[in-house]
């Protein structure tokens, strides 16, 4: 059976709708990501399911594309650093909306001892109900990583994004996040570090953001090769981020790029990173493949 999954990508409505979101250069107040296109985006890409990665901590839209096409959609959340007690915060919002995983913004101070941490108390909760860190933070932070998953080995988490840390951005002319940052960034050490915890997997996405190079983004295919070194094929996942990658380079092409990075990679081996692994990492029952077979 061949499963395809686009494991990470944004949906939203504009601020005049029902449904309540934040406001940012990337997404103004009358960007719009609905669900009624990207079902179109998804059946043209033969894509069978998807998760819907939340702009902020409301969830609303996201939440709403799920409960219609729960065969079709998973739903991470956004840790909400504003949060007086940040596992009651994440807590009761799981609670209601049944979380895949939960994307998480920073870990703490770097001179607190792990357990004393910002954020222990929240990942712990998360690892008791198995909702995966949605890992997406600077490179102090991510350093801080390996530490956190000694005291907690079941957490499971997904690194966005190749394991690129957030270093500052700006919006190009495609309505894209733009970062500038060197190739390999000076973190990339880190992701190395990371995979030798067996529960850290890696989103092979992002390339658009970070590379000097038009698709397919030559200059990045050393660090494609890294991760495959590092993590091997079990371990990656390929994800769009739509919508801003809809005009360019467009979703057909990214759907692509794996098999452009990994040109001798067996079409078993492609069928795991475009799929097959987000489907097992993720334990995804209620999806069903393009034959109608359930997993």
């Amino acid at each position: 059976m061949t499963i395809r999954i686009d494991s990470h990508l944004h949906l939203f409505a504009s601020t005049k709708s029902e449904y309540r979101r934040g406001v940012h250069p990337l997404y103004p107040e009358e960007r719009e990501a609905l669900i009624g296109n990207f079902i179109t985006v998804m059946d043209e890409n033969s894509i069978d399911h998807a998760v819907l990665v939340s702009l902020d901590d409301h969830d609303d839209y996201a939440a709403a594309a799920r409960e219609e096409f729960p065969e079709r959609f998973s739903l991470v959340g956004v840790m909400n650093s504003d949060a007086h007690d940040l596992a009651k915060d994440f807590e009761s919002r799981n609670e209601k909306s049944n979380y895949l995983g939960f994307r998480v913004w920073e870990l703490g101070e770097l001179t607190s001892p792990i357990r004393k941490l910002k954020s222990f108390e929240m990942l712990k909760s998360m690892s008791e109900a198995g909702v995966i860190a949605w890992f997406y933070s600077t490179s102090e932070q991510q350093e801080l990583l390996p530490k956190v998953l000694q005291e907690l080995p079941d957490l499971k988490v997904v690194l966005n994004h190749l394991g690129f840390c957030q270093s500052g951005w700006d919006v190009d002319a495609w309505g894209r996040p733009r970062i500038e940052t060197p190739i390999p960034p000076p973190s990339w050490k880190y992701v190395k570090d990371l995979a030798a915890s067996p529960n850290v997997s890696v989103l092979f996405s992002g390339q658009y953001a970070f590379s000097n190079d038009e698709f397919p983004y030559q200059d990045m295919r050393g660090m494609s090769a890294d991760l495959l070194e590092w993590y091997g094929v079990e371990r990656l996942m390929w994800a769009s981020d739509w919508p801003w990658i809809d005009q360019r380079p467009g979703y057909k092409s990214l759907s692509e790029l794996p098999a452009l990075h990994f040109p001798n990679m067996t079409s078993e081996d492609l069928q795991k990173i475009m799929g097959e692994n987000a489907a097992r990492i993720f334990s995804l029952k209620n999806v069903k493949a393009r034959d109608g077979k359930a997993l």
